[in-house]
């Protein structure tokens, strides 16, 4: 199914701050983010922090999403890795089918953020 991580999720600003050239660390669920961190000694206030795009005063990534990175982390693994439909993750990690339609949802609807624009061909 190829590998789905956690920039899958496409929590950012598709030419604000996803306008880069390079994406070093896109490949890692956010999990493996942290203990990237971690391993390089990054102090543990910053590597544990709470995302807070600071859209608006007290917003919390994780609460807006509705489940921890944790969580968001393992459904992925399970569907794209192990190719597990959303009945079997909702038993195997104990979320709510709802939940989870939830995440997969916010997935599919940022897919245009994850490709290139299309080019009009004028001639």
């Amino acid at each position: 199914m190829g590998t789905v991580r956690k920039f899958s999720l496409a929590y950012f600003t598709k030419y604000g701050n996803g306008g880069v050239d390079i994406l070093p660390i896109a490949d890692l669920y956010k999990t493996e983010v942290r203990r990237l961190g971690e391993a390089l000694g990054i102090k543990r206030r910053i590597v544990a922090k709470q995302s807070n795009p600071r859209l608006w005063p007290g917003q919390v990534a994780e609460s807006e999403m509705g489940m921890s990175y944790e969580t968001i982390d393992q459904a992925f693994k399970l569907r794209f890795e192990e190719g597990l439909d959303v009945p079997a993750i909702a038993a195997k990690i104990k979320q709510s089918k709802a939940k989870l339609d939830s995440i997969f949802a916010k997935y599919e609807a940022s897919e245009h953020k994850r490709r290139m624009p299309e080019i009009c061909k004028l001639r």
